[in-house]
């Protein structure tokens, strides 16, 4: 991946943010691919993406480049879920969806076990969801670092994720950015001092990082957009920063797709014969 400078990476963030609010402006025109789910999904994720950009600019300008690493975390993992789904089609995007209702479903719990008075309908409501959506979106897609092994690029961006993950979580990457080494003195015998601020060891590439995925998830979208309004401006900017304009599946990618596909068609060939009261 060849990356701009500094500045002119700033630069072309910003005109893609711009780009990206002025193309909704009036309105999400979506193609229809397999089921509607994909289009609300590569949507929804790839503005989120352009939301956490605007952000981490910001965070930079101001200083403060290390509080903006979790927010490029979650732009890679947004934005590369973005090309999955775009990629791999309804059951991935109906994956998805039984993921995050087997979260809400074990936070309902956990609140339950803390103490808090059980709401039946809640947790009936959200049973219900996943019994919908059973059997084949629990198959494979529920870890990111599983919807990156089903595409080709996918082994780097799990890599630069799990390089953000070390100053996101409470670790002690974290307590390395508040100490810095002095001379080791009697009254000192460590050699280390503390400041209040984080030392702003956070590289520049790491927006160039954020230029490259905010390409990808626009780009996944763009398939999908009946306007293709930013289309042309982020196939040139693939071709310059040398990602792949159309992500591409692994071998294992395909054949896990294809078995999902292969259970979706089980669950509704079954869902027909399944007699009625």
């Amino acid at each position: 991946m060849t990356l701009p400078d500094g500045d002119e990476t700033r630069t072309i963030l910003k005109e893609l943010i711009a780009d990206w609010h002025a193309g909704q402006a009036d309105g999400v025109s979506m193609r229809v691919r397999d089921s509607e789910s994909v289009g609300v999904v590569v949507f929804a994720l790839t503005a989120h993406v352009f939301s956490l950009a605007d952000a981490a600019l910001r965070l930079y300008e101001a200083g403060l480049g290390p509080a903006a690493m979790p927010l490029i975390r979650q732009a890679l993992e947004c934005g590369y879920t973005a090309v999955w789904v775009e990629r791999s089609g309804a059951e991935a995007a109906r994956a998805l969806m039984h993921e995050q209702t087997r979260n809400q479903q074990n936070t309902l719990k956990e609140f339950v076990t803390a103490g808090f008075p059980e709401n039946p309908e809640a947790m009936a409501s959200v049973q219900a969801t996943l019994d919908a959506l059973s059997p084949s979106a629990s198959e494979s897609g529920r870890r990111f670092e599983e919807r990156c092994s089903e595409m080709v690029s996918g082994g780097g961006i799990y890599a630069m994720y799990r390089v953000a993950s070390s100053t996101s979580h409470a670790s002690t990457s974290i307590i390395d950015l508040y100490l810095h080494p002095v001379d080791v003195t009697e009254a000192n015998p460590l050699g280390l001092a503390a400041s209040d601020a984080p030392q702003s060891t956070e590289s520049e590439a790491w927006l160039g990082c954020l230029l490259a995925m905010a390409v990808h998830a626009g780009l996944a979208w763009s398939r999908l957009d009946a306007t293709h309004q930013q289309r042309t401006r982020l196939k040139a900017l693939a071709r310059r920063l040398g990602v792949a304009a159309e992500a591409q599946q692994t071998v294992a990618g395909f054949q896990r797709t294809t078995a999902r596909d292969r259970a979706a068609r089980r669950r509704r060939r079954d869902a027909i014969r399944k007699p009625r009261d």
